[in-house]
């Protein structure tokens, strides 16, 4: 059984190593995307059991979580070696700790994630809308559009109608957007 100073010092390191790849990961890592785990037991992909909460197998055992769950484990460890105890109750003190932490930091995690924005533009949101053909459409071929977005900002579009050849500098309506092409009919 090694001596109470030594179990700190493994204990301590746990938790260091813990640290410096959750620092790591959260400076270059993806979130809960660095692990991904799928378990198909007959067709239930375990991924998306989540209970209505958002806590999905894939994100309850990402590497964030794991590297979470060293840093708590050596943390507690280390504090309960100082305080006296044996390397059973540290350990057991220490996988409390990281359980705890690794919760914490899932909760942390999902609310950080909720807070990002999405301001690209919807392609489906230009259905419906007028547009300029700036690059001619023959028959069956492709052309270019230019029309505003939802933010005001121009965007410019390969074109395709169904309808027949379209002229340089008309008018066209944007019918269904098909694979990143809009599919247009000419406005009277």
């Amino acid at each position: 059984m090694p001596s109470l100073h030594t179990l700190f010092y493994i204990y301590i390191s746990v938790a260091l190593v813990g640290l410096s790849l959750s620092i790591l990961s959260f400076m270059f890592g993806g979130g809960a995307e660095d692990a991904d785990f799928h378990l198909d037991a007959d067709h239930i992909d375990a991924s998306h059991i989540d209970g209505g909460n958002g806590v999905t197998l894939s994100t309850l055992f990402s590497l964030r979580n794991f590297l979470l769950f060293l840093v708590g484990f050596g943390a507690a460890g280390a504090e309960a070696v100082n305080a006296g105890y044996n390397a059973w109750q540290a350990s057991g003190f220490g996988l409390v700790g990281g359980v705890v932490l690794a919760i914490l930091g899932l909760f942390f995690y999902r609310a950080i994630g909720k807070q990002q924005g999405n301001s690209a533009p919807r392609l489906a949101a230009l259905v419906g809308k007028n547009a300029s053909v700036i690059t001619g459409i023959p028959l069956n071929g492709y052309g270019e559009i230019r029309m505003n977005n939802e933010f005001g900002t121009a965007v410019t579009l390969p074109a395709q109608s169904k309808d027949g050849a379209i002229s340089s500098g008309s008018t066209v309506e944007v019918t269904d957007i098909v694979a990143n092409v809009a599919m247009v009919k000419a406005v009277a």
